[in-house]
């Protein structure tokens, strides 16, 4: 069961999102418009809304994601060094962590410095 602050959390991600599909299609209509000649391209206005909103989403699933196991999801204690409901080794899953393309959405190896969805660069964590 879910308590409080993981449903606020969880209803925060959900508002994200709506956000995100709500720029992608405010973006889709200026393109269209802009095909059909109608209306000067307006799109770096879109465009950077849809990264702040991106932004954000990456570092909301991030936070949301601390703390947790990787494979069942269950809350972790600080200090822990293995799952107390599966077993996982919290060590591996802060080594294999996948990180988000901040161009396309898609999951990337830690390491990775392109998005293999995209050709992005991905940019080195330090």
């Amino acid at each position: 069961m879910l308590n409080l602050k993981e449903k606020i959390e969880k209803s925060y991600l959900k508002q994200l999102e709506a956000q995100e599909m709500d720029l992608y299609i405010k973006l889709g209509q200026i393109v269209y418009k802009n095909e059909s000649g109608k209306e000067q391209p307006l799109y770096s206005g879109a465009i950077e809304e849809i990264k702040a909103v991106r932004e954000a989403l990456e570092a909301e699933r991030k936070k949301q994601e601390q703390g947790k196991c990787r494979k069942c999801g269950t809350t972790l204690n600080e200090n822990a060094k293995f799952c107390p409901n599966c077993g996982e080794s919290v060590q591996v899953m802060g080594k294999e962590q996948n990180k988000i393309c901040p161009n396309c959405g898609n999951p990337v190896k830690a390491t990775a410095r392109f998005c293999v969805s995209c050709g992005a660069k991905i940019a080195l964590e330090e």
